[in-house]
């Protein structure tokens, strides 16, 4: 994943100092890059329901949750007390 940004970061210097044969890459590159990003969302979605749905989660110790619990994205208390009251855990 960390190859991509610098792959990106290239291409757009590259297109920058001189046109580049295929600036459509580009366009390529970003997209991939934010489906790379939504898949990843998905994921740490999916971990925080699990969680949730086990009752391994709640309220109560959600802040320690995001302390201890390496998501693949980043999440915030909100997001996971949101989650929570939606799937009925509180």
């Amino acid at each position: 994943m960390s190859r991509l940004p610098k792959k990106l970061q290239s291409l757009k210097f590259a297109h920058a100092v001189s046109a580049i044969e295929n600036p459509n890459r580009i366009r390529a590159e970003k997209k991939f890059k934010a489906k790379l990003m939504t898949e990843l969302h998905d994921r740490s979605r999916q971990i925080v329901i699990e969680k949730i749905k086990a009752k391994e989660l709640t309220n109560f110790n959600a802040r320690e949750f995001l302390s201890t619990h390496r998501l693949p994205t980043p999440m915030n208390l909100d997001k996971i007390k949101k989650m929570l009251a939606q799937y009925g855990n509180s």
